[in-house]
């Protein structure tokens, strides 16, 4: 296959494995989709299968975290952590609808932070159905907050989100530089998209919560020597992750020994069959996540990906960019366009405009896809990044965590969140979602843009 079609096939792989993500055709899971897109760009040739194999040795350390937190908040899910803090927290709130409204996003805040905001997707949506069933409550506010804080305050840790745990890798961030870095950008963002919720929704937040029962769900709940146990687990994790990073280790091994102790401690007292561990637990992220990077990388591979990715994040480098006889591209021409993303990273205009191209991108491929192809734009200069270079990895995320804010496909914990208040009776259509994101993003954004200038003091 020449050049011209081997690049048409891959950008044809890369279109249709993008769609097949969104939109799930058939029913069939993303994780097979993306798989399918992989093989595809391997038959075609845009990848070999060498490439594959040391695709998946690159993410093999984020895989096998991703499989402890797995296992591990699965088993805190069914030990009824998730549900004995959601009963406490809206106890305390009384029956007020808007300091419910408040708790629950301090408690989604928590959940996302230190479980990622997919637990939090797949947590809070159905407690937050639970505590106004009995209450003429307008859900609406409910739904676009389980949503907003979910991706937002996903911008703190490493471990908060897929997308945070990718650039880590890729650029070899110490756990506790990107907490400083992240600190001030996540506390401004949740605090402009919270409180641009509230004023757009304070008209709904009327009536009274039903609290009749919550106090004794939660006491019982508590009295749970497995939900005891469990909690103990997750908070000793949760320790291992800081001092992990503090000694600067990886933090899969932690993930790993939480995961095995929450396993062995619900196998030991007879709370779940082994099959719970096959059947209850989302596999399928890992196979999701090589099956992307491998369609990525292929994409990246070819000539229309490369004059794409130029276009999007350096102006005039998709002009100057070509490829060199045979079709290849040149190593020479690599160098200079990573240098020139390196340089212009490194002020407050580019900054920002990388925040909001892979924002924009976020709604219009996924935000993951859009991590992998800004993570393959942003080369690591000779010798690592210094300041304020350094900053570059942060402002992508800043897009590709807030930018979701904007559509119902931006990220998959939006998908997730939507389809599980769907599924039980509460629609939010793309239009009305996509009125409220266009409120709500963009001054989040700014917020945490801002916060990430005010970072460089930190670095």
């Amino acid at each position: 296959m020449d050049w011209a079609g081997a690049s048409a096939a891959a950008l044809l792989v890369f279109a249709a494995t993008v769609v097949g993500v969104l939109w799930r055709p058939l029913g069939v899971h993303e994780a097979w989709v993306a798989v399918a897109g992989a093989v595809a760009m391997a038959v075609a040739g845009s990848v070999d299968w060498l490439r594959v194999a040391s695709i998946v040795h690159e993410t093999a350390p984020v895989l096998v975290f991703l499989a402890g937190v797995l296992v591990l908040a699965s088993v805190a899910d069914r030990a009824g952590v998730f549900a004995w803090a959601a009963n406490w927290t809206a106890r305390m709130a009384g029956s007020s609808v808007r300091r419910l409204f408040v708790a629950l996003y301090v408690l989604g805040a928590v959940t996302t932070v230190f479980f990622s905001l997919d637990t939090t997707a797949v947590v809070l949506a159905p407690l937050v159905v639970r505590l106004l069933r009995r209450s003429r409550v307008d859900p609406l506010p409910f739904v676009y907050l389980s949503v907003h804080v979910a991706n937002v305050t996903s911008l703190l840790l490493p471990v908060s989100n897929l997308t945070n745990l990718l650039v880590q890798a890729r650029f070899r961030l110490p756990f506790w530089e990107f907490a400083r870095v992240m600190a001030l950008p996540a506390l401004l963002a949740g605090a402009a998209d919270f409180g641009m919720l509230y004023v757009l929704f304070r008209g709904r937040l009327e009536g009274a919560v039903d609290t009749q029962d919550l106090q004794l769900q939660a006491r019982a709940l508590g009295r749970s020597p497995f939900l005891r146990w469990s909690l103990g687990i997750v908070v000793a994790t949760i320790a291992g992750f800081g001092v992990a990073g503090w000694l600067g280790a990886p933090l899969w091994p932690v993930a790993v020994a939480g995961g095995a102790a929450s396993a062995l401690l619900a196998l030991a007292r007879r709370e779940v069959l082994p099959g719970f561990f096959v059947r209850s637990i989302s596999w399928g992220v890992i196979p999701f996540v090589v099956g992307l990077f491998v369609v990525m990388d292929g994409f990246r591979a070819t000539e229309a990906g490369r004059a794409l990715t130029a276009a999007a994040f350096l102006p005039g480098a998709a002009a100057s960019a070509r490829p060199a006889a045979g079709g290849a591209w040149s190593q020479e021409a690599g160098m200079g366009m990573a240098g020139g993303l390196s340089s212009a990273a490194g002020d407050a205009v580019s900054l920002g405009r990388l925040a909001a191209v892979t924002a924009v991108g976020s709604n219009l491929i996924n935000n993951i896809p859009m991590t992998l192809l800004g993570t393959g734009a942003l080369a690591v200069p000779p010798g690592g990044y210094g300041p304020p270079d350094r900053l570059a990895p942060y402002a992508l995320l800043l897009g590709v965590n807030v930018g979701p804010l904007l559509t119902v496909v931006g990220s998959l914990a939006t998908v997730l969140t939507l389809a599980l208040f769907q599924q039980r009776g509460i629609n939010v259509g793309g239009w009305e979602y996509l009125k409220t994101g266009l409120l709500v993003m963009p001054p989040t954004l700014a917020a945490a843009y801002l916060g990430l200038l005010a970072s460089t003091w930190w670095l």
